[in-house]
């Protein structure tokens, strides 16, 4: 929550000031809130308007010292002695999140949904909201879809976009090891094969449930071309709906794909 919050003040900043005084002003401000710990362990802000960088600012912490003694479902932060959890999916351990052992690889996560989000409020703009109703499986034709459950294929993109597939799916109500449906996703080797293949236990639209893969799979063709899953959900409405987000999504893929 406190993240959406920095999220906000930023947007709220850029679009209501347009002179460049008061946005740095501004600006300074949310900056010494992040040092003071308002909104988290923020490690970067990076702002860019009419394609001037407005605001470039990175912020060191020791995630050693954040992380020790932590331990949750998630995984255990530094000092954690079971081996059998030092492994890249413990969210809580410095050697893996946020930094991918002692390198600049940021870890992603969700701030892909966000983007997802976006592209797709984009796309509706000059589609319409119709777009949502269509079944969603209408994109994956390539895949062989005989041994889907047939409740599956009347979901929408609606019901996948907010989480109502009836998709039965376990992330948070068991331990991130084996037979946590998200952990088991992460192993696999076609995160479509695998969601397409679970089990239903409700009829879409009529139970909400977190899942992973509605926010950051819903690429269609895109996971076969970039193997990231962390660059699926920015492609999401290019796929889906043809790319009436043009003006923004080739641009930003540009810059995620350049070494």
């Amino acid at each position: 929550m406190i993240r959406v919050l920095l999220v906000a003040a930023l947007a709220v900043l850029l679009a209501s000031l347009p002179a460049r005084g008061q946005q740095e002003d501004r600006l300074a401000g949310i900056d010494r809130d992040i040092r003071a710990g308002v909104y988290g362990n923020v490690d970067r802000v990076l702002v860019i308007r009419d394609d001037r960088t407005v605001f470039d600012q990175a912020y060191r912490r020791d995630y050693k010292e954040i992380s020790r003694g932590k331990d949750s479902p998630l995984g255990c932060g530094f000092g954690c002695a079971d081996a059998a959890r030092l492994h890249q999916f413990n969210y809580l351990h410095p050697d893996w999140h946020p930094y991918y052992q002692g390198k600049a690889l940021h870890t992603l996560q969700s701030v892909t949904k966000s983007i997802a989000a976006t592209a797709v409020g984009l796309a509706l703009t000059s589609d319409g909201p119709s777009a949502l109703d269509r079944p969603f499986l209408e994109y994956f034709r390539d895949r062989n879809l005989t041994t889907v459950d047939p409740r599956l294929k009347k979901a929408t993109v609606r019901d996948l976009l907010t989480m109502r597939s009836g998709i039965e799916w376990h992330e948070n109500d068991r331990p991130l090891a084996a037979g946590n449906t998200t952990f088991d996703l992460e192993y696999s080797r076609d995160w479509i094969g695998f969601t397409l293949g679970q089990p239903m236990d409700a009829e879409p639209g009529t139970k909400w449930a977190y899942n992973v893969w509605a926010g950051r799979g819903f690429g269609g063709q895109m996971l076969l071309v970039i193997p990231s899953r962390d660059l699926v959900a920015v492609v999401t409405a290019w796929n889906v709906f043809g790319g009436p987000a043009r003006g923004i999504l080739p641009p930003l893929l540009d810059a995620l794909l350049k070494p």
